[in-house]
């Protein structure tokens, strides 16, 4: 994977709910993907929901593609975007 200046989570991210097997198990993931939601997706949920607030012009650029979706670049935005839908 690539550098990133993205905060990694405090703790693991998982998603009991809609993935209870865990994201590479769903099929709906690779490997790669289900590393960055596992390692990113505390952050990327919090960036999300306003309870963060970015610290560098990566997560500031994540706040700006979940408001649209197409200025996504980075393969963790492509990959939280794959998430949420």
């Amino acid at each position: 994977m690539t550098e990133t200046l993205f905060r990694h989570g405090k703790k693991r991210f998982f998603d009991a709910v809609k993935f209870p097997r865990g994201f590479a198990k769903s099929g709906d993931f690779t490997l790669i993907e289900e590393d960055i939601l596992v390692t990113y997706g505390e952050t990327m949920l919090a960036l999300e929901r306003g309870d963060i607030t970015p610290e560098n012009a990566e997560e500031k650029h994540f706040t700006k593609v979940i408001v649209n979706p197409s200025k996504a670049k980075s393969k963790l935005e492509h990959t939280w975007l794959k998430y949420v839908a």
